[in-house]
């Protein structure tokens, strides 16, 4: 009788043992993938204004955000609802929306995602490059997409897959699929 209290008891304990464990595995399984999913952030701002400069100090453009978000995991920082002025030497500046984007540490470039638009308010007619993405290299004042890209000159459109333009020397290169209309 006795060994049947001990074996019992024995019983019970190594039952109590194996479920702790079980339901401590699970919650560290938990925190870790939840860890995972979301991105390390550090700071982050709201209405923000950032200038970017060139090496001699002159202005290069300002970006202006809803809110900045530093992500640690990437060494980058993600943009929401930004609008941007590129200055332009030879002219009026590229004054370009998008919904998101991201910027490395070392502000190489600002990746627009989202309804990206790029506007140059000329006397007349208005010119424009619209695109779902649009990788936007600061220094070099040039923006390019592997995507769709509608291109407006006034009531003249061309719509082509990829393009490089050249924002300071008023250039845009189409990569494929060209096609356009325009009426005298």
């Amino acid at each position: 009788m006795r060994n049947l209290i001990y074996i019992i008891i024995l019983s019970f304990a190594v039952a109590a043992s194996w479920w702790l464990a079980r339901n401590l595995s699970k919650e560290q399984d938990n925190i870790s993938g939840r860890d995972l999913k979301e991105p390390k952030r550090g700071f982050y701002l709201r209405d923000a204004v950032l200038h970017g400069t060139s090496e001699d100090g002159s202005p290069e453009y300002i970006l202006k955000a809803e809110r900045i978000d530093q992500n640690l995991a990437q060494h980058s920082f993600d943009a929401t609802v930004i609008k941007l002025t590129l200055n332009d030497e030879g002219g009026p500046p590229w004054l370009v929306k998008a919904d998101t984007g991201t910027i490395p540490a070392d502000q190489s470039y600002i990746q627009l995602n989202g309804g990206v638009r790029a506007v140059r308010d000329q006397p007349d007619p208005t010119f424009s490059l619209e695109s779902q993405s649009m990788r936007l290299l600061t220094e070099e004042k040039v923006a390019e997409t592997s995507d769709l890209v509608i291109i407006r000159f006034g009531q003249q459109q061309l719509t082509a897959v990829g393009m490089r333009a050249y924002f300071n020397e008023d250039r845009v290169e189409l990569q494929s699929k060209v096609h356009g209309n325009f009426t005298p």
